[in-house]
């Protein structure tokens, strides 16, 4: 499971990038890496836990979904 503490659903930022706090809380030692998209760009991340910058965002509401790759 990925733990998501920021931002809160349906939060307003009022700035072109967001910040996503994140934790992978089960099953870590078979993950490999964390896959989110914004809307519809792809960022990897290989840290279990830390934060992901998604920047150049239109103004708007935005898509948030996040997976754990175990390649």
């Amino acid at each position: 499971m990925i733990k998501i503490t920021s931002p809160v659903p349906d939060t307003l930022i009022y700035t072109n990038k967001v910040y996503v706090d994140y934790e992978v809380t089960e099953n870590s030692k078979f993950t490999e890496k964390v896959v989110f998209f914004v809307d519809s760009t792809k960022y990897e991340r290989i840290d279990l836990k830390g934060r992901l910058e998604a920047t150049n965002l239109a103004e708007g509401k935005h898509t948030l979904s996040a997976y754990r790759d175990w390649e």
